[in-house]
């Protein structure tokens, strides 16, 4: 299983970013679970204003798009 690790918080000291790190460690044989690094790179844009979008949009759509699972953490 292919599991895309999100974390929504972009410091590098992050407790989100720390437990996602703590789950690839202790992931079970068999489970793939990958940290995004680009969380903070794609721009905001308008598909409805723009013909093509992004390049790190792109490729975040592509890591989703093989992914099995997504697991996100983010603030309330």
């Amino acid at each position: 299983m292919r599991v895309l690790a999100l974390s929504g918080s972009l410091r590098a000291a992050s407790i989100h970013s720390a437990l996602l790190r703590a789950a690839v460690r202790l992931a079970p044989a068999g489970m793939e679970l990958r940290p995004w690094s680009g969380i903070g790179d794609p721009t905001l844009f308008n598909p409805d204003h723009e013909p093509h979008e992004p390049e790190r949009v792109a490729a975040l759509h592509a890591e989703v798009a093989v992914a099995d699972a997504l697991l996100a953490l983010q603030s309330a």
